[in-house]
């Protein structure tokens, strides 16, 4: 029962155990390797969360600690990935904002008691999320191949795309989640 309840945690470990790996792999610009580091990484972003439902052990911490491992990972690859001049500054600090206004927007709906999850998900928000787990393995890619730049381009668009439109309805959700709190208190 242990070993059930903690495997998929222990998966997600796997992003945080296996970050510095990868930084080290860009570092040393041994590209090939990265990518396959950056493919384990992936995978157990798509698998913890899913083994989680279907063994019936999902819990609050298992949240968090997946957005923090998700964090952690993409926070540090992303800054190597600067360092090395693979990847613009620019969508480093847009990715570092938008994980801030992801906890803050979740909390603020947490408070205002829209859900009593943890963390507030939203369509677009889970596409961004989704091509900012891709990036590092993509920024590489590209950086091996760079007859695939123009693709590079049309994905920060699309990491950049996302990340707005998200922000702009969860900040609009938050808006008019408060306003509802506000108008049933005056009511009272």
């Amino acid at each position: 029962m242990y070993l059930k309840r903690h495997f998929p945690n222990f998966i997600t470990s796997l992003r945080i155990m296996l970050a510095p790996v990868l930084v080290l792999c860009i570092l040393e610009n041994t590209l090939i390797l990265a990518l396959c580091f950056f493919a384990v990484i992936f995978m157990s972003d798509l698998v913890d969360g899913a083994l989680a439902r279907v063994l019936d052990v999902c819990s609050k911490f298992g949240a968090k600690f997946d957005v923090i491992a998700d964090f952690i990972y993409v926070m540090s690859a992303l800054l190597v990935l600067n360092i090395t001049g693979l990847a613009s500054f620019w969508i480093t600090v847009f990715v570092f904002m938008k994980f801030a206004e992801f906890a803050a927007t979740s909390s603020l709906l947490k408070r205002y008691k829209y859900t009593s999850e943890t963390w507030v998900f939203d369509l677009l928000g889970r596409i961004f999320a989704l091509l900012v787990m891709l990036a590092p393995g993509v920024f590489c890619f590209v950086s091996y191949y760079p007859a695939f730049m123009i693709g590079g381009v049309f994905f920060k668009v699309a990491v950049y795309t996302s990340g707005i439109l998200s922000s702009l309805a969860r900040i609009g959700l938050c808006i008019k989640t408060a306003n509802r709190k506000i108008q049933s208190e005056w009511s009272l």
